[in-house]
């Protein structure tokens, strides 16, 4: 037993260590390939929960996760520099539109997408004061297809437009757009966390701070110290409705609680409960994510997500339960349920590779204003999907976000600027000083 403690002590030394690696890998704290690998840190230290409480070794398995994640990291980095393709200058992002259209668009989307998440609260409640993110995710997945487009086009929604208007700040330099930005992004932070999700102290301002990272390569002392204390205001906030004391010492620990062993308690169960007494899914996974897209836009009964057959399982329940809450098994877990041990090494060093890929691929680049969003909240994604393993609803979920948002915005542009030939020019990128 003295030697299990040990190799626990040296597995945690050694993914601190690389947490440091990571980051000169990555670029930054608030680079993707970093913000995941600390997702598995905070897995690995979830495991040991099992380990004391009931003897399991599962944090052997996510120990060599997080090592063949970052193999996979590596030999990006190592293409890239191969290919020269390291360039040590900020993101440029223009704009081929006409500015005053877009905006007034924009704000016409705006009001669109607040009506909607204003009416979702009156129609619905506050999760938050129901102390219930669940219901939350019950109302998002419960109705079909109106239903989500209604959910997303409403509060989703602000988070893309706050995208858009940052990179029109970045772009044209204009103050105005900054003050959209901060409206849109308070709006959809103010939703978010009526919403109940302990994450809604959190991932909005990761998700913005991405934004602010990629387009600089750094984000202001101030801006980031003046962001964390807020952060730590919102965890004792929704905390308090979650613990029912506003004791940070009642608080605190349920926040930990759900990046560490709440955040494992699936993937503890897919290693030591079903595996032992099942053979693989060879991707059947895969095909009951296509089933419940396929029920959102016809009549047919939805079943549930592979992982949802796990929490139905693991807690007892009826196995073809639909709650629209999906557990955290994560990309390893389920790469393990489909394909084994070798399936899960393999999910590990293509998944840092892409990521990293990704990364690096449009890191200092020349980039559309309207292509930014896409490809920021792309990679906001990716973070969902590494927590639950799910390809084809990740996917689903970003489009569904982003597609009423250009669709609604651009009908919008055209119906402005057409009375105005002028406004329908395209734009050309011009450079500055020879870049």
């Amino acid at each position: 037993m003295i030697q299990v403690y040990l190799l626990i002590i040296l597995f945690a030394l050694f993914l601190l260590m690389l947490l440091f690696v990571m980051y000169r890998l990555s670029g930054g704290v608030l680079a993707v390939p970093f913000l995941i690998f600390c997702y598995i840190v905070l897995l690995y230290f979830g495991t040991l929960h099992f380990f004391f409480t009931a003897g399991h070794l599962s944090f052997i398995f996510v120990f060599f996760m997080a090592v063949f994640y970052l193999a996979g990291i590596c030999f990006a980095s190592l293409r890239f520099n191969l290919q020269q393709k390291l360039i040590s200058r900020p993101l440029i992002i223009y704009s081929p539109l006409n500015r005053a259209v877009l905006k007034f668009s924009l704000m016409a989307m705006y009001l669109i997408a607040l009506s909607i998440a204003v009416y979702r609260i009156l129609e619905f409640g506050i999760p938050l004061f129901e102390r219930s993110w669940y219901t939350a995710a019950a109302i998002e997945s419960g109705s079909g297809v109106v239903n989500k487009l209604l959910f997303s086009t409403g509060v989703d929604s602000l988070a893309i437009l706050s995208l858009i208007a940052y990179g029109l700040y970045k772009s044209e330099n204009d103050s105005r757009f900054k003050s959209l930005t901060a409206v849109f992004f308070v709006s959809y932070m103010v939703f978010q966390i009526l919403n109940g999700g302990k994450s809604a102290a959190v991932m909005p301002f990761v998700l913005f701070g991405m934004a602010i990272f990629y387009c600089d390569r750094q984000i202001p002392r101030r801006l980031f110290i003046g962001a964390g204390i807020f952060v730590f205001v919102l965890v004792l906030f929704i905390g308090a409705f979650w613990a029912a004391s506003f004791s940070p010492t009642d608080i605190l620990p349920i926040f930990y609680e759900r990046v560490t062993s709440v955040a494992a308690l699936h993937l503890d169960y897919v290693l030591y409960g079903w595996a032992p007494n099942h053979s693989y899914e060879l991707g059947n996974t895969v095909q009951l994510e296509l089933k419940r897209i396929v029920a959102q836009v016809t009549a047919m009964p939805k079943e549930p997500l592979f992982n949802e057959f796990i929490g139905n399982l693991r807690s007892g329940h009826a196995l073809d339960k639909v709650s629209g809450v999906s557990p955290e098994l994560s990309l390893f877990g389920l790469a393990y349920a489909n394909f084994g041990l070798l399936g899960a090494i393999l999910s590990a060093v293509f998944f840092g590779y892409f990521v990293q890929w990704l990364n690096l691929f449009f890191s200092h680049r020349c980039i559309n204003v309207l292509a930014f969003p896409l490809w920021i909240f792309f990679m906001f994604k990716l973070l969902g999907f590494v927590r639950t393993g799910n390809a084809l609803i990740t996917l689903q979920s970003f489009l569904i976000v982003v597609v009423p948002v250009f669709a609604i915005t651009a009908v919008v542009y055209l119906c402005l600027a057409l009375p105005f030939p002028a406004a329908l020019k395209w734009r050309r990128l011009r450079l500055v000083h020879g870049e």
